[in-house]
């Protein structure tokens, strides 16, 4: 039987639709396996791409962090973790902020650095920032966000280390500060020079005016008596004045280059207080001021030169009766306080003014410099006050409490302790030379002192010296036999030279303070040296002596500076 056409018709249809089928089916299969192999494909480049970035990463020389726009860190090379000093663990899959505070110990401002990161993340522009780790390393950071379609995904973090040039861009400001410094300081001393040699002139002029003046006229006659002597008083009154001036600058100039030389011997202070009182009564009686003074009387005499120490306390009075005005009042007192003597001489005058102060004391400054000003002077006493007080071994200060209110000035000295005896036959000595004048004997039995020279004929001289007034000494040629020798002995006292090879006296005492007191870190120290400017004492001063004397030493001057010290510290 023949098949129904209607069978016929659906078994063609079934057959195209199976054979479509299949060539559909084909067709995914052969989409899918390009599919496939695309896919492939483009991992294999992703791969290639991720290996050649993280390649080029750790190939730069800057710390690179990559972070998502909420900070959590995607990928870092090894750079970074050494800049942070992190390991792979502690950084990866952390939050950027988190591990900045957690850090923060290594900055030296943590809280600035957190803050500074929030400000980046909340942003979409770009940044450039510098964070200082606590050991001094510079970093630059650098900030670029990373977007799609106008979003930010991300961050990519640059850190460069930039700490030789910021080290040698701050040398270079350092370097700039200081010739800036240099050339202020040169400005400076070029402005006091000028102002001095103005005020020199002015000065020394000024009473060279009264004298000539007078002295012409008194040439042309036609005078009566009263003129004449009106006109003699004027003259010598100048001339004393312009005399002062002379001797102050002589004085000074002695002083700065180590020349000055002291008549030591026992004194009354009270005397020489009113010695000085005396000579300035006739200013006193003129300008109208009052003084009161009381000098308590000393049991004991100490060691000084009368005539210095006079001019200390003129000078302080007559400063005091420069600045005080008419119907004003001076205050002397001597007393006796503790281990010292100490004068005072306190004004009701103009003061001083708070920030002047720290300069009274400095040769050639003054307060008022100025052409208008109304106090002469050449703005040397107080300097050589000082200069003469610290070589008795005492201090000198100023007090003030302002403009209108005054000014005290203290002098403390030394009380001499040690028994001050008759002079005796000088030891004789390897140079051959005998100090001038008589020799002040003090008694230094008990007391161990260490001489320090590289010049044998010095510590020589200085040993005879003082072990002739019963000292124990011990003499090192060189700093390090010195320290071995102070470790060892124990002194109570250290003379030193400074300028010596290999190690010098500055780096001598430096050495020594860097002791403890039990190894003799504390042992005072005399300087003994050439060196004789007022930048050589303050450097010796700060280096850790308690005294600078200027060589050539004068036996006198020595030994009242070893016994004022040796007083002062207690020693046997």
């Amino acid at each position: 039987m023949s098949p129904d056409p209607e069978d016929r018709l659906l078994r063609s249809v079934a057959l195209r639709n199976a054979s479509a089928i299949q060539q559909a089916r084909q067709r995914a299969e052969d989409d899918l396996l390009r599919t496939k192999e695309a896919l492939e494909a483009r991992t294999r480049d992703l791969a290639q791409s991720l290996s050649l970035m993280q390649a080029t990463l750790e190939a730069t020389a800057d710390g690179i962090l990559v972070t998502d726009h909420a900070g959590k860190v995607e990928t870092f090379n090894q750079k970074f973790l050494e800049v942070w000093g992190l390991t792979h663990d502690e950084v990866e899959g952390q939050d950027h902020r988190l591990l900045v505070r957690h850090l923060a110990p290594v900055f030296r401002d943590a809280q600035a650095m957190s803050s500074r990161l929030d400000e980046v993340y909340a942003s979409t522009a770009e940044s450039l920032d510098e964070m200082v780790f606590a050991d001094g390393r510079c970093y630059e950071r650098f900030s670029r966000p990373q977007s799609i379609d106008g979003h930010t995904v991300g961050r990519v973090w640059s850190y460069r280390d930039v700490t030789a040039r910021r080290r040698a861009e701050n040398a270079l400001l350092d370097e700039a500060a200081r010739e800036r410094a240099a050339r202020a300081e040169v400005d400076r001393v070029s402005r006091l020079k000028d102002e001095f040699l103005a005020t020199l002139s002015h000065e020394l002029r000024t009473p060279l005016s009264a004298i000539l003046g007078w002295s012409k006229a008194l040439l042309l006659g036609r005078r009566d008596a009263a003129s004449v002597e009106r006109g003699l008083q004027a003259i010598a009154r100048n001339a004393t004045a312009q005399a002062r001036l002379i001797d102050d600058l002589l004085d000074m100039n002695r002083i700065v280059s180590g020349k000055v030389r002291l008549e030591i011997q026992p004194l009354d202070l009270a005397e020489v207080v009113e010695a000085a009182i005396e000579a300035v009564r006739p200013s006193l009686e003129a300008k109208g001021v009052r003084l009161q003074h009381r000098l308590e009387p000393m049991p004991e005499l100490i060691a000084g030169d009368p005539s210095r120490l006079q001019q200390v306390a003129w000078n302080l009075l007559a400063n005091a009766v420069k600045f005080t005005p008419r119907d004003g009042t001076i205050d002397v007192h001597l007393q006796r306080v503790e281990s010292h003597v100490e004068l005072v001489v306190r004004d009701s005058g103009i003061g001083i003014e708070a920030g002047f102060l720290p300069q009274v004391f400095d040769r050639f400054r003054q307060a008022d410099a100025s052409s208008t000003r109304s106090h002469g002077g050449l703005g040397l006493g107080l300097s050589i006050a000082r200069q003469l007080v610290e070589l008795h071994g005492g201090s000198i200060r100023a007090e003030s409490e302002g403009l209108g209110l005054g000014a005290t000035f203290v002098v403390r000295l030394p009380r001499s302790v040690v028994r001050l005896q008759p002079a005796r036959a000088s030891p004789a000595t390897t140079t051959g030379t005998a100090p001038d004048g008589p020799a002040m004997e003090l008694d230094l039995q008990g007391v161990k002192i260490l001489i320090v020279d590289d010049e044998p004929d010095a510590r020589v001289l200085l040993e005879q010296l003082l072990s002739g007034c019963g000292a124990t000494v011990h003499t090192a040629p060189s700093a390090s036999e010195a320290l071995a020798l102070l470790e060892s002995e124990r002194p109570d006292l250290l003379l030193s030279d400074v300028g010596m090879p290999e190690r010098d006296g500055y780096q001598l005492v430096q050495d020594v303070r860097k002791l403890s007191a039990e190894r003799g870190g504390s042992t005072p120290a005399i300087a003994l040296t050439a060196f004789a400017r007022a930048d050589d004492r303050s450097r010796a001063m700060a280096a850790g002596y308690q005294v600078h004397l200027a060589k050539p030493i004068e036996p006198n001057e020595l030994l009242t500076a070893v016994g004022s010290l040796i007083a002062r510290i207690g020693a046997p």
